[in-house]
């Protein structure tokens, strides 16, 4: 027998077009599937459960535990009949066993004043995957992950980011959209595609362009191409900016795609984190400009096996290799001056090492836990 005897739910007010995805139903009147927000009501559920040894506890969402045991409440509404709109209450229900109740839920006024959305550049055959529909393979973009955001909300409140929805407020969001793509209309490199993006009340149109090659600009001097075989082009002059993590990078959604790094001459400096975990990099090749490579500049980057110092480099910062399990064999340039912390620690796979004579400082652990 279950042990709960009652189920009492707290009323819910959902924000329209919140916590929640674009499904459609089936309209008798029209004969044809309408579009629809369908919302997921349970996922912000609160509610009292009564025990039949009296005791009384509180619970959010759908599941529960109680005395060592799990317990799944049952939740069924009618959206697929009647979608649900703005300024309404709605009355679905949950059910444990024999118990159950009504949950009101109200779908209130959208708190978003408007968006602003950017255009999306996508590198050929990446972030993606191939899909086969009906025996026509074609090659399926998740363009939204790289798509540029800023909404603006009523209270004054705004959100920035890049990816198909954000939290706010304990509220998720999430954009909304049906794009051509399919076996018959596979997205191909050189066009632009038009999407419609919705949230809550308000829709606007972007394209997505499928391009040979991604490219922009790391700073006003310095600029960054990656070509669809994996290789990532740094050119310019002067230095590569500091990074505070992988997000910054500007090709952070495509690190998995790079297999290549090649630094042009001009560029002194590679700033920290520039290269930081790059999973599927093997080969990098330095200028002969280059002086200083900052920290963590390619830790962590643990297929990486072939790096070209070049002669002019002089420091090699703290943990710029830290964690490069594959790299076996180190030839320092010629000129090189100090070795920062944990430089090289973690390189696992380290079997040969030639240091220059110009070598004045080797700071502590960076050389920790090679072979």
């Amino acid at each position: 027998e279950s042990p709960v005897a009652s189920i009492v739910p707290n009323p819910s007010s959902i924000p329209m077009g919140t916590n929640g995805y674009l499904s459609s139903y089936w309209n008798e009147e029209t004969q044809s599937y309408v579009d629809m927000f369908y919302y997921r009501w349970w996922e912000t559920l609160s509610y009292t459960v009564t025990f039949r040894n009296g005791e009384t506890l509180s619970f959010t969402g759908q599941n529960f535990s109680y005395d060592g045991v799990s317990y799944a409440l049952s939740c069924s509404d009618t959206q697929y009949v009647s979608p649900w709109t703005e300024g309404n209450t709605y009355y679905p229900t949950i059910s444990l066993g024999s118990v159950s109740a009504q949950v009101p839920v109200t779908i209130t006024e959208s708190p978003i004043e408007s968006i602003v959305l950017q255009p999306v550049q996508i590198l050929k055959e990446s972030n993606g995957s191939w899909v086969n529909e009906g025996g026509q393979p074609y090659f399926q973009y998740y363009w939204w992950n790289n798509l540029p955001f800023t909404v603006f909300f009523k209270n004054g409140d705004t959100v920035s980011g890049t990816g198909g929805g954000f939290w706010y407020n304990g509220q998720s969001y999430n954009f909304q959209w049906r794009d051509s793509q399919h076996a018959g209309n596979p997205w191909t490199p050189g066009n632009s595609y038009s999407v419609n993006i919705s949230i809550c009340d308000i829709t606007v149109p972007i394209s997505v362009t499928i391009v040979d090659v991604l490219q922009g600009h790391l700073n006003e001097n310095v600029t960054w191409a990656l070509s669809g075989d994996g290789v990532l082009t740094i050119s310019g002059e002067g230095e590569i900016q500091d990074f505070n993590g992988s997000h910054e990078q500007p090709w952070d959604p495509y690190r998995s795609s790079i297999r290549q790094v090649v630094v042009e001459p001009g560029i002194t400096y590679i700033g920290r984190w520039t290269f930081y975990s790059h999973p599927c990099l093997t080969s990098v090749t330095l200028p002969d400009t280059l002086v200083t490579i900052g920290d963590s500049a390619f830790a962590h980057c643990g297929m990486l096996s072939d790096v070209t110092f070049s002669d002019s480099i002089a420091h090699i910062s703290d943990g710029a290799f830290r964690s490069c399990t594959a790299l076996s064999s180190v030839t320092l340039g010629s000129n090189v001056v100090s070795i920062g912390y944990e430089a090289f620690a973690f390189c696992t796979e380290m079997t040969q090492l030639t240091l220059p004579a110009t070598l004045q400082n080797i700071s502590y652990r960076a050389f920790a836990s090679c072979t």
